[in-house]
């Protein structure tokens, strides 16, 4: 731990661990393990907080469990951070259409309920 223990031998470290993890959350979400995907995220945006792949996938794999909150704050990080990216923005807009359906689905399994 005396080789990680300098600052410049970390930050290299960290620069070699990043890609692992954000391939790792990559992977996981084709798996269709996105809570696992959410934990390699989770350390992805530890080693960098300004990775935009870091909060995209995260915010994907929220989605994909329906999570739309943290999908949404996760996906507007990540389309702050790159306000260019088309993808970003658009996955950004199919959270919110999701989220509106599932609430208006809610509402309706709600009003059979009555």
């Amino acid at each position: 731990d005396k080789i990680l223990s300098h600052p410049s031998h970390l930050a290299a470290a960290n620069e070699q661990r990043l890609p692992i993890h954000l391939n790792l959350a990559s992977t996981l979400l084709s798996l269709e393990q996105p809570y696992d995907a959410i934990k390699a995220c989770d350390v992805a945006l530890e080693i960098d907080p300004l990775s935009v792949k870091g909060w995209y996938r995260r915010g994907q794999a929220c989605m994909k469990i329906r999570q739309f909150a943290p999908a949404r704050r996760n996906l507007h990080r990540a389309a702050e951070l790159e306000p260019q990216n088309r993808e970003i923005r658009q996955a950004l807009e199919r959270c919110l259409e999701e989220h509106k359906k599932h609430q208006e689905e809610l509402a309706a399994a709600s009003m059979d309920d009555e």
